[in-house]
């Protein structure tokens, strides 16, 4: 019994050890090195809210975290769903030199390791697809498709054929509280980075408006960060 009772003080002690161990390494990294698709991006640590809790210490035992650490037990990969894609929830105001217009207007800032449109989203799609002829919005540079008796427009990056290209192809989607006007309308995008990954972001009636912009200087900033 006392043999018991020794081993797990000295089990608790190296969890104790290990934690602190996983959250002093944290502290000294500036950046989180982030592998999406064929490119590497460096993100800063200061503006990752959702960067602490056990799963993050999972996947930094796992290694799957910041891609210049081998993981102390690289076993612990499938329970981490090291292979599952990653979000960031960023908060661009604690930046240093923030986008004016992206740090103003963007709300719910993402960076995705890999983005999947919500299946919702594609399910309203696959009906569109083929009925509504998208138009080309040379403002926005980018393809509308307004769903029919609803206040739903769906932003597209090229008119799809088929629901597969309408997902590849798929760049957010806009309500509009008076389906008769664009004035007032919110979105919700996400802009696929040339190297791989994607920012998604929240835009407010005021954003609208500046959308172009705010979508130049959200390309702008991963770009900073690609490694």
């Amino acid at each position: 019994m006392r043999f018991g009772l020794i081993a797990w003080c000295a089990l608790g002690a190296a969890v104790v050890g290990l934690k602190a161990h996983l959250d002093l390494s944290a502290r000294d990294q500036a950046d989180i090195a982030v592998r999406a698709a064929g490119a590497v991006y460096r993100i800063p640590t200061a503006i990752v809210t959702n960067g602490e809790g056990w799963r993050v210490d999972l996947m930094r035992l796992a290694g799957c975290w910041d891609v210049r650490h081998a993981g102390l037990v690289p076993a612990l990969a499938p329970a981490a769903d090291c292979a599952e894609a990653r979000a960031f929830a960023l908060d661009l105001a604690r930046l240093e030199e923030r986008p004016a217009q992206l740090s103003v207007h963007a709300v719910d800032v993402v960076f995705w390791t890999r983005f999947e449109p919500p299946a919702s989203h594609l399910e309203a799609l696959s009906g569109l697809v083929g009925q509504v002829t998208p138009q080309h919005s040379s403002r926005w540079q980018l393809y509308r498709l307004d769903e029919p008796g609803t206040p739903w427009v769906y932003l597209l990056t090229y008119p799809p054929r088929t629901v597969a290209e309408a997902a590849a192809a798929y760049a957010g989607r806009c309500y509009r509280a008076d389906i008769g006007t664009d004035i007032g309308m919110t979105c919700s995008l996400v802009e696929r980075l040339p190297g791989g990954g994607a920012l998604s972001f929240s835009l407010g009636p005021e954003g609208v408006v500046v959308l172009p912009e705010v979508r130049a200087q959200a390309v702008a900033l991963a770009q900073a960060w690609r490694m």
